[in-house]
């Protein structure tokens, strides 16, 4: 996705260090005209409402987790008749989307890089730890290497994070740092998750 469009505006003779303050759609309509220009949008507007909807499908079920384990308000747990689909906590979950678009893009993605970043180097630091305290346990796919090449798993998208926070480093939110306000929200998880912890009385979900 970086590699195949660089290299077509190295092919099209177009100054690549300058590109990143045009819109590809620019760039498309300078090269191939309208009809080129018109496909970026619409493959733009389509890769943006997969996207949106993968996120929508599969953070909403975060909060309808939380809720049957009782750590927040069962009513997040009520489900779809037809669908199954935890219609609550989709709305919820929206709702509290819609109260970011007042925020900058740039800060956005300072704050998600943060956040992002920290949930996914969880997902290998578990990688590795369920390696070394469960080895016997069934895995369809099973990455080899060991455990040594379940750690190394995490240090590119370390070294990626750290590079990202460098980066973004001069955002502000809220009168602070971006980066600083992100962090104030992760130490948020854990003074929830004790405050929380069977407050609210679990809805299991029926057997499927």
């Amino acid at each position: 996705t970086h590699i195949i469009p660089t290299s077509a505006e190295t092919v099209a003779h177009i100054d690549t260090t300058s590109s990143e303050k045009r819109a590809w759609v620019d760039l498309g309509r300078a090269v191939g005209g309208a009809p080129l220009a018109l496909a970026i949008v619409m493959g733009g507007l389509l890769c943006g409402f997969g996207m949106l909807n993968a996120l929508v499908l599969s953070y909403s079920r975060i909060p309808m987790v939380l809720a049957e384990s009782g750590y927040l308000p069962s009513v997040l747990s009520k489900r779809s008749a037809t669908t199954d689909a935890p219609v609550i906590a989709i709305f919820v979950s929206c709702a509290m989307w819609m109260m970011t678009l007042g925020i900058s893009f740039d800060r956005l993605v300072s704050i998600d890089i943060l956040l992002y970043g920290i949930a996914l180097l969880l997902e290998f630091i578990a990688l590795a730890v369920l390696r070394m305290r469960e080895p016997n346990l069934h895995r369809p796919y099973k990455i080899p290497g060991g455990t040594t090449v379940a750690w190394l798993l995490g240090v590119p998208p370390l070294a990626l994070l750290v590079v990202a926070l460098i980066k973004n480093e001069h955002e502000t939110l809220c009168g602070m740092n971006a980066l600083l306000f992100g962090a104030l929200v992760v130490a948020l998880g854990p003074l929830l998750y004790l405050i929380l912890r069977g407050r609210f009385t679990a809805q299991k979900s029926p057997p499927t």
